[in-house]
């Protein structure tokens, strides 16, 4: 318990000790571990406070235990984030009794006007324009878990160079690219909370979503948690340094074939569908060959597809094959792939210098289910029009609901369109909505031909000037 102890108090002096804020000139602070209110906040407002921590005599578990309650009875920390257990900040505090890493605390409530749901460009988009609208944003992220493939930030978190973000014309880091995001998002007021979110309730507004420490209230949600890669799981396909994503392995041939790294070399595709052609295809503009590995001896994508791809020169099939596992060193980056023929189970290595696994992409809307209209894949079925879902009040944009474009600069634009619509659908103005009516915050329906106007209480009222003019008088 000791060790536990001095851990959690390490992390919040390491933080305090700062003196700056989360991308504050100066800050040292890494854009991981500070993805997170609190610890911009805790750097940023109690400099009076982080030198009585470090100039107080005495137990350094008593001096953060002290601190850590300051933050309670100033609501920056809730108090499970201050306990640890068997702390003397946990009897201070007031909780229940705790065994180990079990105990009970009361959950903070939050209400907010406009919660956004992701931190990759959609979800920080959305916070600029919803943050300099005078909205209050508050965005929440997953934490960052390599089990999960959770990276605060968004897919351009494990991406190297972006060439075709605008506004850069030597090109930018994905990471780099993501920090200004952030500067932006919290130059306009945005509120940042780093929490798993177990369930939500859209059956009626405010919204309410519910995390380990927190209960949100939100007028309206922004949801921009994206889509991820499906992985193939061999040897070698992690994030580096464990393996060779980011250093010759990739997801998206748009984003990363035109790099120096691909340029006339030898590239494998893995995948068999549509999106394995399109990448296959794209490819052959830069590379020296195309090796398209497939587990069977046809392929699933459609006939148009498969004869585009047939008919290029570049492109070498490989049937009824697995990758087994991605070679390499790295210094080198990837170097080759082992091949397993699904038929005599013989195994072979294919020399390459580069991977890109096209086996498709899986939207992050489980937690919607059973409550958003989505298409049979889990992508969420939005307006032609706008960016509203089937629910007055909840907004998609970026990959969760894009399964065509899946770029950056695409992501952002509808994260703007979802803040303007959150912001018109928070001044009584009415929404479209994916049915071709429009619905309005208090609940009134406009048809698709905008000739009525349903009001909540269910009177059906025409909508012409006339009528309106003669009820007003």
């Amino acid at each position: 318990m000791l060790s536990q102890k001095r851990g959690r108090t390490a992390r919040w002096i390491r933080i305090l000790g700062h003196g700056i804020g989360w991308g504050l000139p100066g800050s040292t602070n890494s854009y991981a571990n500070s993805y997170t209110i609190r610890a911009t906040e805790n750097a940023n407002r109690f400099p009076a406070i982080q030198y009585a921590a470090a100039s107080e005599p005495g137990d350094l578990g008593t001096q953060a235990s002290r601190l850590l309650m300051c933050f309670v009875a100033r609501g920056v920390l809730s108090r499970r984030d201050a306990c640890v257990p068997n702390d003397p900040v946990a009897t201070a505090l007031g909780s229940d009794t705790m065994e180990g890493d079990q105990y009970s605390l009361a959950k903070q409530e939050l209400r907010r006007q406009v919660v956004i749901i992701g931190s990759g460009p959609a979800g920080l988009t959305a916070a600029i324009y919803t943050g300099r609208a005078n909205l209050g944003p508050l965005l929440i992220d997953a934490p960052s878990d390599a089990e999960k493939q959770t990276t605060p930030g968004g897919q351009l978190m494990i991406t190297t160079e972006v060439e075709n973000y605008p506004g850069f014309s030597q090109g930018v880091q994905g990471p780099d690219l993501m920090v200004e995001f952030r500067k932006q998002a919290e130059r306009f007021g945005t509120e940042f909370l780093e929490e798993w979110i177990t369930h939500v309730d859209l059956s009626e507004r405010p919204f309410t979503l519910f995390t380990d420490d927190s209960i949100i209230k939100a007028e309206t949600l922004i949801i921009a948690s994206g889509a991820s890669a499906k992985w193939l799981g061999v040897p070698g396909e992690a994030k580096t340094p464990k393996g060779f994503g980011g250093n010759g392995v990739s997801a998206c041939a748009t984003c990363d074939g035109p790099l120096p790294a691909f340029r006339n070399k030898r590239l494998v595709v893995v995948g068999g569908g549509d999106t394995a052609m399109e990448e296959a295809t794209f490819l052959t503009r830069y590379a020296a060959r195309v090796y398209v590995v497939h587990r069977r001896d046809k392929l699933r994508a459609s006939k148009i597809m498969q004869e585009k791809a047939f008919r290029n020169e570049k492109i070498e099939f490989i049937w009824d094959a697995e990758v087994a596992g991605i070679l390499g060193t790295q210094e080198h980056g990837v170097t080759g792939v082992r091949i397993r023929n699904t038929v005599d189970e013989e195994h072979f290595t294919l020399d390459c210098e580069g991977v890109f696994i096209a086996i498709g992409h899986k939207p992050n809307t489980d937690l919607f289910k059973g409550q958003i209209e989505m298409d049979e894949v889990g992508y969420i079925k939005t307006s032609h029009r706008t960016t509203a879902t089937n629910i007055p009040g909840v907004f998609a944009c970026g990959d969760v609901q894009d399964s065509v474009y899946r770029q950056a600069v695409t992501a952002a634009g509808t994260g703007c369109m979802s803040a303007l619509d959150a912001e018109r659908f928070l001044d009584h103005l009415p929404v479209a909505m994916p049915t071709g009516e429009e619905v309005t915050i208090e609940g009134e329906h406009i048809s698709p031909d905008h000739l009525k106007i349903i009001r909540a209480n269910g009177e059906v009222v025409m909508n012409e000037p006339e009528v309106a003019f003669a009820e007003e008088k």
